[in-house]
């Protein structure tokens, strides 16, 4: 899938152990905004460890405080406390200790909440089926402000089995609102690959569509990957006139892989031609797409043409290396007789696309070979 870019928002963090009164433990409020309207929990103090295992998470997590931090992204650059958590794998294997996570995710400060969030959608197990334990964490989620805690939040959230649950209403909330940037976005790419969505989860996907945040409509598209066509193709139609070149070409590429809507192929091809003419392409996904196009279902003589005709433009040796190494790929998997344009390359001044160029004519002539010897012993 697509990777979205994350926005952001200077925040200032509140200490679990200093929480402004009025304030939901562990959020993070912008110098002069206003207070939440989000009920005050009852208990803002960590309630005490209920296990040696419980103790030894938040010691873990605690020490993780003084790691560098960004209130939008979470951690960055390395550090040995981070490094010790994510190695960790006793503590939190098969869920073992869920229940001591979502209460580090409660009540910890923004740091201790990553992490919590992180270890709950990587190894988390009990949570999934357990109406209490995943009615806590969406709970946070419902009042969650940072975005950095909010990714992996989203994550774990989109894993929820919501039968078992009976928490469907309460994310269905949470797509509509769409408070959080970080949960949308993981919400919506991942809610509909977890569990066979309702028309009710997979209608509130295709309505974000329509939210004025690019990244949040490219999730929105991408969430739709596994939907019916009913619903996906006039979301897929609606992005490919995006104003944002990724949401339209997450799109296009939808339409290139799923094999559906076929009635999306020349506005997709219309779409990479726009892009392209404007020289907002410099992903090999654009070439990829192409060659998917062609490969991956029934298309007409006149599409496939375009289609290689849209790959050698990708291969001017002004464009990155990995977009030029596609469009190789996808002119000749468009068109056979773009051997001739890929033997070109044979001579490029760069390495990887001489490589390219050499693999692709030599798995084309074995190809063509294998071709004829069928024809022959028929």
């Amino acid at each position: 899938m697509l990777v979205a870019t994350a926005l952001g928002c200077a925040t200032r963090t509140v200490s679990p152990r200093t929480a402004e009164p009025g304030t939901p433990h562990g959020e993070a409020v912008a110098p002069g905004a206003p207070a939440s309207s989000d009920p005050e929990p009852a208990n803002v103090e960590f309630p005490a460890p209920a296990s040696a295992d419980e103790r030894a998470i938040r010691d873990l997590a605690h020490a993780a405080e003084s790691c560098p931090f960004d209130p939008t992204r979470g951690f960055t650059g390395e550090c040995d406390a981070v490094e010790r958590w994510e190695t960790e794998i006793e503590l939190f294997a098969n869920g073992r200790n869920d229940g001591a996570l979502v209460t580090l995710l409660e009540h910890g400060s923004d740091r201790e909440r990553v992490l919590a969030a992180g270890k709950l959608a990587a190894e988390g197990a009990a949570f999934l089926d357990n109406a209490h334990l995943a009615e806590r964490i969406v709970a946070v989620a419902e009042r969650e402000r940072s975005e950095a805690v909010g990714a992996d939040l989203g994550h774990a959230i989109a894993s929820i089995d919501l039968r078992a649950t009976g928490l469907e209403p309460r994310l269905l909330a949470l797509l509509e609102k769409r408070s959080n940037r970080a949960v949308a976005v993981s919400l919506l790419e991942e809610l509909a690959v977890h569990d066979a969505p309702t028309p009710a989860i997979e209608g509130a996907i295709a309505a974000a569509i329509g939210d004025p945040r690019g990244d949040v409509r490219q999730a929105a598209v991408l969430g739709l990957s596994t939907s019916p066509e009913g619903i996906a193709c006039p979301a897929w139609a609606r992005a490919l006139g995006d104003s944002e070149i990724a949401v339209g070409l997450a799109a296009a590429h939808l339409v290139a892989t799923t094999g559906q809507c076929p009635a999306l192929v020349d506005p997709a091809l219309s779409f990479v031609g726009a892009g392209q003419r404007k020289g907002l392409f410099r992903e090999s996904v654009v070439a990829s797409t192409l060659a998917e196009l062609c490969v991956g279902r029934s298309v007409s003589r006149a599409q496939r043409g375009l289609a290689a005709s849209l790959a050698e433009g990708f291969a001017a040796p002004e464009l990155p290396t990995g977009l030029r190494e596609e469009a190789l790929r996808a002119a000749l998997a468009c068109d056979p007789d773009e051997r001739k344009f890929v033997k070109r390359f044979l001579s490029d001044s760069d390495e990887w696309v001489r490589r390219m160029a050499k693999d692709l004519l030599k798995q084309s002539s074995a190809k063509s070979h294998g071709r004829k010897r069928r024809t022959h012993t028929e």
